[in-house]
């Protein structure tokens, strides 16, 4: 069976990788690193609870069938 990466983990790596090439390209002198992320941190926050919720959305058991049967099938009338 294949396991596939959690939602937070391919994100964590991804935003990681993200940050080193921004990092990088700063210490060459092609942006400045500071003004963007003093503008952009709070959109790290919103991802971080969006994908908690897809988590918790996902981690949710089925709702248990009742076993009751199609309710139009007659079963249960007197």
């Amino acid at each position: 069976m294949k396991r596939y990466p959690s939602p937070e983990t391919l994100s964590l790596g991804l935003f990681l990788t993200v940050l080193g090439i921004l990092w990088t390209l700063s210490n060459f002198g092609v942006l400045e690193m500071l003004p963007i992320l003093r503008t952009w941190w709070p959109l790290s926050l919103v991802t971080w609870g969006v994908l908690e919720l897809l988590a918790v959305r996902g981690a949710r058991p089925a709702a248990p069938s009742s076993g009751g049967g199609d309710p139009g099938s007659g079963r249960g009338d007197s």
